[in-house]
């Protein structure tokens, strides 16, 4: 399992990763990071909506529609 030295990160990480595993959950970590212009390690609360956002198109492909807007609802509550 990838071992986040940002707390938010590894928050949103813990959270995706039953759901659709460690691998896969920090893949997409990265690459939403990534559209963002930033690393992991960089993403704070601040960056919330976009995650939350991103998240939920993301995840629809795995986790079906209802299941991503749930989860991605609950990552954007992460402080």
């Amino acid at each position: 399992m990838k071992d986040y030295s940002n707390p938010y990160t590894s928050q949103i990480f813990s959270e995706l990763t039953p759901l659709i595993g460690s691998i896969v959950a920090k893949s997409v970590l990265k690459t939403v990071a990534a559209k963002m212009g930033k690393t992991e390690e960089s993403l704070s609360v601040s960056d919330a909506a976009k995650i939350s956002e991103a998240l939920e198109k993301g995840l629809s492909v795995f986790l079906g529609s209802e299941v991503a807007k749930h989860v991605a609802e609950k990552i954007g509550q992460i402080k």
